[in-house]
């Protein structure tokens, strides 16, 4: 990877919205690494970007990189609400296009949007654009991506679908935290249709869900794809160095003879089982990574970094902590409760190689390893419905728990035995952070040239 190259903030660009031109509307609705595989300097973090190099050495699919930059709308109908050309910002070429509902909102179609939010969000109204492909997509071996920038109250979700000839489709969600500049966004599997030919794609809609009496505003750039695993990857991952990973977890992903990583806020640590607090003592946390666990980084005192009184410090103290004593998983990042702004993003881009938060499962290569998607905590039939969904449809899978008690703690115990299950049939495999290094999409520098000149 290369360092600082997937913040995709528009330079140089205004953000004033005078002059945005209507185009249409309708009215209708691993084996892990040992801590001992050290880092020799706080500077190593970029030499090891230059060793992570894909191991897979076909060329990426055809159709990956930009699809669609919206220098025209042409071939876009508005569904729904508003789209509007805005020529002050943009992630690639010289325009995006803006997202609104109408005035007076249009109803979300659950037949459209089958989520249990969505149904919760009664007075919701949406966007909706389609594109009607003239010649059918071969979409077997890649996912789609946007990049997106927000404003004001977030936006339920936004949504990619892809639908075949026979009608059937799949839907693709993200999710994203509000005043953002463009950022390409990994986009994971929230439904499909069991019939979908993702061989013969000839359809794409784009939507975006507003809760009700939220005023977000949503722009919208560089439709794009990315590959796809086809075999089904999966990450077990735990939020917050709770002490429950240690005396609960760990045991579980010993028995299943899986790996697991554990991002702890070095500041919230305790010395040993005499101090009170319910996170884990420093000899339990090097107790799991002698095991095989990844440690990596959870912000220092576990602070939502957007709020945070000194974010740089959340991110650098916690870092440089794991660095001293030898946690290679420090390059690891997870943001607290999914969290993140402008700020936050190049922060943890300066110490870190991959962060995670997200909602989705079943993302395919990352166009932003800062951005993984994950589930956090889920159920046992969420977990269930994620690893069968991964196990169909490929892709990369990141199951995240926080505390670890009572119904939860039976939660994580129950999906194990079905991940287990899936393992040892053959149709998902386990993966660390490290190597996810190899699931990193990255245009060629000449692709990005050309598109700029266009």
């Amino acid at each position: 990877m290369r360092r600082r190259t997937y913040l995709m903030a528009a330079t140089g660009t205004s953000l004033a919205l005078a002059g945005c031109a209507a185009v249409s509307e309708d009215d209708e609705p691993e084996e892990t690494e040992n801590r001992t595989d050290e880092r020799d300097d706080a500077d190593d973090h970029e030499d090891h970007d230059d060793e992570a190099d894909s191991t897979d050495d076909d060329e990426p699919p055809e159709l990956a990189g930009t699809f669609d930059d919206f220098e025209s709308l042409e071939e876009w109908e508005v569904l729904a609400g508003t789209a509007t050309e805005d020529t002050d910002r943009s992630s690639v070429g010289s325009q995006s296009v803006h997202l609104e509902p109408d005035d007076d909102g249009d109803d979300i179609d659950e037949e459209d949007l089958e989520d249990d939010e969505l149904e919760e969000e009664d007075d919701g109204v949406q966007v909706r654009l389609r594109r009607e492909l003239d010649e059918s997509l071969d979409c077997s071996a890649v996912a789609p991506g946007l990049a997106v920038a927000l404003e004001g109250e977030p936006v339920t979700a936004p949504l990619i679908q892809l639908f075949d000839g026979d009608g059937n489709r799949i839907d693709y969600r993200t999710s994203a935290d509000p005043t953002l500049e463009f950022h390409r966004h990994n986009f994971g599997v929230a439904e499909v249709d069991s019939a979908f030919d993702f061989s013969d794609v000839t359809e794409i809609q784009l939507a975006y869900i507003t809760g009700a009496g939220t005023a977000g505003e949503l722009w919208i750039d560089d439709l794009h794809f990315v590959p796809r695993p086809e075999d089904g990857k999966v990450l077990v991952q735990f939020d917050g160095g709770y002490e429950t990973h240690y005396t609960h977890a760990a045991s579980i992903v010993d028995d299943h003879d899986l790996s697991a990583t554990t991002f702890v806020c070095p500041g919230r640590l305790r010395g040993d089982d005499d101090e009170d607090g319910d996170r884990l003592t420093e000899d339990q946390l090097e107790s799991l990574a002698e095991s095989g666990w990844t440690i990596g980084s959870h912000t220092d005192t576990d602070t939502q970094l957007p709020d945070a009184e000194d974010p740089e410090a959340e991110v650098r103290d916690a870092y440089e902590w794991l660095e001293a004593e030898g946690y290679d998983g420090r390059a690891y990042f997870s943001f607290p409760g999914g969290k993140y702004n402008d700020a936050s993003l190049e922060q943890v881009e300066e110490y870190h190689d991959h962060g995670f938060a997200g909602r989705f499962p079943a993302q395919g290569y990352a166009a932003n390893p800062l951005l993984w998607q994950r589930v956090v905590d889920p159920d046992p039939d969420e977990a269930r419905e994620a690893l069968e969904r991964t196990a169909e449809v490929g892709g990369i899978t990141s199951l995240c728990y926080v505390r670890l008690e009572d119904e939860s703690a039976e939660n994580f115990e129950e999906t194990m035995d079905d991940l287990a299950d899936h393992v040892a049939d053959g149709d998902l495999e386990l993966v660390t952070p490290a190597e996810l290094d190899e699931y990193v999409y990255e245009e060629e520098e000449g692709e990005e040239e050309e598109e700029e000149e266009e």
